[in-house]
């Protein structure tokens, strides 16, 4: 007889913001500076983050070392310190799924460069339903 582990569940990613949230003109495609965001995973254990910009189609491609929080965290802030004062410029809001890659919502708003700052906006594809 097959025992099943209990399902685990982040609990932190309560309070995103939906992409309901998002002004229209962001829906529309007709402010820039506005990405989506996502991995990508390849045999064994390559991964890449790909970020896309929703008007231009720009994109911004990363290898990671694994579909971690951490290793997103990193990429992110290696773009802050390399764009320093114009990251908020360049990157006025990301949107991405609930992979698992993602689910720390605060770490990946917040600025390493500046404490207590958001360096961000995330918007999320749906909410996740906590059920206790």
């Amino acid at each position: 007889m097959r025992v099943e582990s209990p399902r685990r569940v982040a609990l932190n990613n309560r309070k995103v913001k939906s992409i309901e949230e998002r002004l229209e003109s962001i829906n529309q495609r007709t402010a820039i500076d506005h990405w989506g965001m996502d991995c990508v995973v390849g045999k064994g254990k390559a991964c890449a983050l790909v970020m896309t910009e929703r008007k231009s189609r720009k994109e911004l491609i990363f290898k990671l070392k694994a579909k971690k929080q951490e290793c997103v965290h990193m990429i992110l802030n290696g773009l802050e310190r390399k764009h320093k004062g114009r990251f908020k410029e360049l990157f006025k809001s990301i949107m991405m799924d609930n992979g698992s890659e993602f689910l720390n919502f605060e770490t990946l708003e917040g600025s390493s460069l500046r404490f207590g700052e958001k360096r961000v906006v995330c918007y999320y594809t749906q909410r996740l339903n906590i059920i206790r």
